[in-house]
């Protein structure tokens, strides 16, 4: 075989082998053509399935994941309720402001709560409190290409809402609605004193959730656009605000006068126990209460107890005309104004003579007050002072009431008798001393007194209600009527004239009660507490008023010349607007009235320096009681 023959057999050899290469090739790629396609298929159908399975099969549950993502959760403190006066003027109420907080993570650990919420997962920390207007404006800058109108101007920072307590009438009846605070969580939303702090359950309502539209990064968008709307109860006071202006007035007027280191002046309905009005000074603005001393906050009405002096005479003649251990006429011995009781010499403002009981109080003889209180016992005498609720709170709805002081009998010395008849060796407060004054006018009931009429929730459905209340019978309705019939000549003719009220009758009892000076350990010449306690119109009683005056400074610094006028001034204005008609009877009171006190200043002159043969003449219907 030659060699061209042999070339041409290699030639053909190698075609056929290349024919199977190539069909071989081309099986494996259609092969993998056909995976590579059903692999597609299937990924498509896969994707198909798993479309229909996002938007049909399970369309709602992605549709509620994609609100939850796109929104948040904050927190928002309740607003707190109003606090009303009984006519329902606002007095107290929580305004919509903003505040600025700045979002941390949770890792640190050591954030600060938010006083009106945080976004649920999260910690935030204030930058600053309750905006002002200027200041949302300066926090806050335009955003352009949406729209949104306003946003935060930095990262992280997000405006909540929030709410800023607001007292309308400012020092007006600040130590009854007392203020707010943070509390120890750092929320301000806590009552810190008066009825703030003694009805706060009821004011601050409950913590609420709320949605919020976030953004990618879940920071709130807008949220200064919510409304703290979850609202606590509204409080209706007892309280009347143009009488508790009135009042206010007056106080105000007699405390920069005399200098006084202090007054308080309620104004009660004796029939009820609710309280028109209560005002002490000092005062402060609750808005600001952080730039006065604690001081300032103390609601002296139910926290300060002093030594009432002649006012507390009211007692023992109350206990000696009751037990009927003597008649109004009965005639007692003034002992020339000096008595020595257990080695104490007490003295009288003025050397009396013979005195009727009804005399003792009209001229307010400490010497006839002793003896009215020696004939009446200490056993009976104590149980009396109890009764009144001397030695108890009352129970009034404020805060940081105390009880004053009584000493139990096995504690009194010798003196004790004489010096409590006077108002001395015993301490009330002024609430004490104005509802034993109610216990006269209303006939002899001792009421539990109130300054909450009543709560109900933001839709107004009544939550609360206060009831007057008796807490117990003290004297009967003759023993009441006469005394109050003293009374009035206490004002008609007594140590009380500057009290009387033209166009009504008045009832009342003066007060001058020496402080005890610790230092020296005898009674102050200097410091006094004066006061003015009664009723009017005495006839039928609206109102209760006690004004009482600390340390007041002056050449008469009594409770007749400092805290009768001032009553005087409160009747003249608080009567005619609750429309308390006067009465025709006072004008023919005033002049029997005069006669009567032209009678007794030359009966008074001729009883004085006689014996008790010579006094039994000249008053034969009366009959003189055995000097104690």
């Amino acid at each position: 075989m030659n060699h061209h023959q042999k070339m041409e057999n290699k030639r053909e050899t190698e075609n056929k082998t290349g024919n199977v290469r190539t069909g071989t090739e081309l099986a494996d790629v259609r092969k993998r053509i056909l995976l590579l396609m059903g692999v597609t298929f299937l990924c498509i159908g896969v994707i198909a399935y798993r479309l229909i399975q996002v938007q049909v099969i399970d369309r709602e549950w992605y549709q509620q994941r994609g609100i939850k993502q796109s929104k948040g959760r904050i927190r928002l403190l309740p607003v707190r309720g109003k606090i009303m006066d009984r006519k329902g003027n606002i007095l107290a109420v929580s305004l919509n402001t903003t505040s600025v907080i700045l979002k941390q993570s949770n890792s640190t650990g050591n954030s600060v709560p938010t006083a009106t919420g945080s976004s649920e997962g999260e910690s935030i920390q204030y930058i600053k409190r309750k905006l002002s207007p200027e200041e949302f404006e300066a926090c806050c800058e335009e955003k352009t290409g949406s729209g949104d109108k306003r946003k935060p101007s930095g990262e992280n920072i997000v405006l909540v809402p929030d709410t800023r307590r607001f007292y309308s009438q400012k020092n007006l009846a600040s130590h009854v609605l007392g203020f707010v605070g943070w509390d120890v969580n750092g929320y301000d939303n806590k009552g810190l004193e008066g009825i703030e702090f003694f009805y706060d359950s009821y004011l601050r309502g409950k913590t609420k959730w709320r949605s919020i539209q976030t953004d990618a990064r879940r920071n709130s968008l807008r949220s200064w656009e919510l409304t703290a709307s979850n609202s606590g109860n509204h409080v209706i006071l007892t309280l009347d605000k143009n009488i508790q202006h009135m009042v206010e007035s007056e106080l105000e007027k007699v405390f920069v006068e005399t200098n006084a280191k202090g007054g308080t002046i309620i104004v009660v309905n004796p029939h009820t126990g609710e309280i028109l009005a209560m005002v002490n000074r000092p005062d402060f603005n609750p808005n600001s209460f952080q730039n006065y001393g604690q001081d300032r906050y103390r609601n002296r009405a139910v926290t300060w107890d002093y030594e009432p002096g002649s006012t507390f005479k009211i007692v023992q003649t109350a206990g000696v005309l009751e037990e009927k251990l003597a008649r109004p006429e009965d005639i007692f011995d003034g002992q020339r104004g000096a008595m020595n009781l257990g080695g104490r010499i007490f003295r009288d403002w003025r050397a009396f003579g013979y005195l009727t009981l009804e005399d003792i109080l009209v001229h307010s003889s400490n010497i006839g007050a002793i003896k009215l209180g020696r004939l009446l016992g200490e056993e009976r005498f104590y149980r009396y002072i109890k009764a009144f609720g001397f030695g108890e709170k009352t129970g009034i709805d404020l805060p940081g009431e105390i009880a004053g002081t009584v000493h139990e009998l096995d504690k009194w010395s010798e003196v004790s008798i004489g010096a409590i008849s006077i108002g001395q060796e015993i301490s009330v407060t002024p609430i004490q001393m104005t509802l034993a004054f109610a216990t006269l006018a209303n006939g002899g009931f001792r009421m539990k007194p109130f300054i909450v009429d009543h709560i109900v929730d933001a839709e107004g459905k009544l939550v609360f209600k206060n009831q007057p209340q008796v807490v117990r019978r003290v004297l009967s309705k003759e023993t009441s009527a006469t005394l109050t019939r003293i009374l009035t000549q206490v004002v008609e003719e007594g140590t009380g004239k500057r009290a009387a009220t033209p166009g009504y009758r008045v009832a009342g009892k003066t007060g001058t009660a020496q402080k005890f000076d610790f230092a020296t350990s005898n009674y102050s010449n200097t410091r006094l507490v004066t006061s003015f306690i009664g009723f009017a119109p005495a006839e039928n009683p609206k109102i209760v008023i006690s004004v009482i005056i600390d340390e007041p400074e002056g050449e008469s610094p009594w409770g007749g010349t400092i805290a009768a006028p001032v009553f005087r001034r409160i009747v003249e204005r608080v009567l005619p607007y609750l429309e308390v008609p006067p009465g025709e009877e006072r004008q023919e009171a005033e002049i029997l009235g005069r006669a009567d006190i032209e009678m007794r200043g030359h009966r008074d002159t001729e009883i004085q320096g006689r014996g008790d043969a010579e006094a039994a003449v000249l008053l034969p219907m009366r009959r003189m009681v055995a000097s104690q």
